[in-house]
């Protein structure tokens, strides 16, 4: 795992302000301990990004979404907070 591109999150956020940003990565991010600090790192650099965005993420087995092989995936969804309805969206899936 290439943990310098985690920092690259925040400025490309901050700079195209994407309504949602969607990563996928191994599933050994979140459920190793060695890898925990990169996963807080990213999580942080989400949501601390201007204009602030709210975060889902869940891990789950690719071959529930058609791959023919058992693979557990990552899923990180961030979804930009709109200060115009002062509302954030919250994504669940």
């Amino acid at each position: 795992m290439n943990v310098r591109a985690l920092d690259f999150i925040q400025p490309m956020l901050e700079g195209l302000k994407p309504s949602i940003l969607v990563l996928e990565n191994t599933a050994n991010l979140v459920n190793y301990a060695k890898n925990q600090q990169h996963f807080n790192r990213l999580l942080r650099n989400i949501t601390t990004a201007q204009p602030g965005y709210s975060v889902s993420y869940k891990v789950v087995n690719m071959v529930d979404y058609g791959l023919p092989q058992p693979r557990k995936r990552l899923i990180i969804i961030a979804a930009r907070y709109d200060k115009r309805t002062q509302s954030r969206t919250y994504l669940q899936y």
